[in-house]
C-alpha cells in the first residue's frame, strides 16, 4: 500500500485529498442528519409526519452552519469553495447597464424601437412579480404590502452605490402593481 502511493504523483494524492475529505464531510452530515431526525423532539406540525419536519429542522442548522463556515473565510477562499458547488461561480459576470437609457420607445431606431425594455427585462421582473403576488397571499394586508413595496425601493436607492443592477429606470419601480 505504501509503495503505491509513493507511486502516485502530486496532484493525484491531492485528489485523493480531496475525495477523503468529501466523503469525510458526507458521512459526518449524513450521521448528524440521521441523529437529527431521530433524536430531535417534534415541533408544532404533525402532517404528513414529524420525521419529514425534523428533517427540515436539521438540514436549516446543516445549511446555517455551512453559512457560517463561509463567513469566516475570504472572499477568494469562499469563491473557491464555491466552485465545487458550481465550477462557473469563480468568474466574473458581464455588467449590465440597467439605469442607463430608460425610453420605452427609441424612434432613433426603427427596426427595434422597444429595444431598451428588451435589453433591461431578464429573469428578475417576473421573479420580483411573483414575488410581490405571494407576499400578497402571504400578508392578505394591502397596507402592509405597500410598506413594504416603497421599503424594498428605498432600499434599492440606498444601495445603488454597491450594487449597480440596483440603478433601475423608472418603470422598474412599479413592481407594487403585483399587488393588485
Amino acid at each position: 500500500m505504501k509503495a503505491k502511493e509513493e507511486d502516485l504523483g502530486s496532484e493525484a494524492r491531492i485528489m485523493d485529498g480531496y475525495i477523503y475529505a468529501f466523503r469525510g464531510i458526507v458521512a459526518s452530515l449524513s450521521a448528524f442528519i440521521l441523529l437529527g431526525v431521530t433524536v430531535t423532539p417534534d415541533g408544532p406540525f404533525k402532517r404528513p409526519h414529524p420525521a419529514i419536519w425534523r428533517l427540515t429542522f436539521i438540514i436549516s442548522i446543516v445549511y446555517e452552519l455551512g453559512l457560517i463556515f463561509v463567513l469566516y473565510q475570504s472572499a477568494s477562499g469562499a469563491r473557491q469553495l464555491l466552485k465545487h458547488i458550481d465550477p462557473k461561480l469563480g468568474e466574473p459576470m458581464e455588467e449590465k447597464d440597467y439605469g442607463g437609457n430608460c425610453r420605452l420607445y427609441d424612434h432613433e431606431r426603427p427596426d427595434d424601437p422597444f429595444h431598451n425594455i428588451k435589453d433591461k427585462v431578464d429573469l428578475f421582473v417576473p421573479l420580483h412579480f411573483f414575488g410581490w403576488w405571494m407576499k400578497t397571499l402571504l400578508l392578505r394586508d394591502w397596507w402592509l404590502c405597500w410598506v413594504v413595496s416603497v421599503m424594498f425601493e428605498l432600499l434599492e436607492y440606498t444601495l445603488e452605490h454597491q450594487l449597480p443592477n440596483f440603478s433601475e429606470c423608472w418603470w422598474d419601480h412599479v413592481s407594487g402593481i403585483a399587488l393588485y
